[in-house]
């Protein structure tokens, strides 16, 4: 997989771990994994596959978690009774949490106000997916306007967790960018700017929001062509760069994924919060959500790319919601 610095926000996973116990490594360079990541907690397992980091001195399993029963938990089944029937709990309560860092990438030029509350008014559907999950989520979102005047991937506003109150709302809220950003949308660019922040001013915005241990996604909501890898583009990276950067993220233990509401490939689509001008198709929208990600990584396979042209996005934000959810 190649290695260069992207990543691409969006990703969720909820793999099956080894429940293999493992004593914390204490004061030790050794750790299960790839050393030259660290293992923070010293836990025994490193930083690129600790999806549950802050477990310093206890029993963990592969995925660095503590398993079910807590430390110290014996070889004893607590599931026998007395009188050797099965008592077995059926609760998976060997998962661990599945922590995931969300970015939404809306666009916010002259033609998207239908879209942007199109999206406000089902988000109920996504946020309601989520929760029902028990998903520990991260959810923030910035503009496609990376001009001096843009976002420049700052967060639109605070990210939400489900510690927060009415987050649907909060978070359809901040959908609702206006319409006054740049007509030259640059979501990829965007999206960059908000995983790196580099010498940006608004950098303090994103603290906090992308988490070492994480599944992330990008979702990518437009009527427009991208055009952060135009000529004249203030971007650093080409398509390919980009593209490499991204999947140099991805990991088995934190994989990343992109997915896109946007135009049709390769016919522009009309209707629905479009209307009858046509939508330009989004050939590079499409070529990110299918080409960031070890496609074995999640069985879901790569992102999603849903039609910003549909009457109801409903089934779109049930859909990203799946993905998220996918192992």
């Amino acid at each position: 997989m190649p290695s260069p610095h992207l990543m691409l926000a969006l990703v969720l996973s909820a793999g099956c771990v080894d429940d293999t116990i493992r004593r914390a490594v204490v004061d030790s360079d050794a750790c299960e994994g790839d050393p030259a990541t660290g293992d923070d907690d010293g836990d025994g397992v490193c930083n690129d596959r600790d999806q549950c980091p802050g477990t310093p001195g206890v029993e963990v399993n592969s995925a660095g978690c503590v398993p079910a029963g807590g430390e110290g938990s014996s070889d004893t089944d607590p599931t026998d009774s007395d009188d050797g029937t099965d008592t077995a709990d059926t609760s998976d309560t060997d998962a661990p949490v599945l922590a995931a860092d969300i970015l939404f990438v809306v666009d916010n030029s002259a033609s998207m106000d239908n879209e942007q509350v199109e999206i406000q008014r089902v988000v109920q559907t996504f946020v309601s997916a989520l929760d029902a999950a028990a998903v520990d989520y991260h959810l923030g979102v910035t503009s496609t306007d990376t001009t001096e005047t843009g976002l420049q991937g700052a967060l639109a506003g605070p990210f939400l967790t489900p510690n927060d109150a009415d987050v649907a709302t909060s978070l359809g809220t901040q959908f609702r960018l206006g319409t006054s950003g740049s007509a030259t949308e640059r979501g990829a660019h965007a999206m960059y700017l908000a995983i790196t922040q580099p010498d940006l001013a608004q950098q303090d915005a994103n603290a906090g929001f992308l988490r070492a241990h994480a599944h992330r996604h990008v979702i990518f909501v437009t009527d427009e062509e991208d055009a952060s890898f135009d000529f004249d583009s203030p971007f650093v990276l080409d398509e390919n760069a980009a593209i490499a950067w991204a999947n140099g993220m991805d990991t088995p233990a934190r994989p990343m994924r992109v997915h896109a509401i946007a135009s049709p490939v390769p016919t522009p689509c009309t209707g629905g919060p479009v209307g009858s001008v046509p939508a330009p198709s989004g050939f590079v929208y499409q070529r990110l959500t299918e080409k960031i990600g070890d496609p074995d990584d999640l069985a879901s396979g790569p992102g999603a790319f849903l039609s910003v042209c549909a009457e109801d996005w409903t089934s779109h934000l049930a859909e990203l919601a799946s993905r998220i959810l996918s192992p």
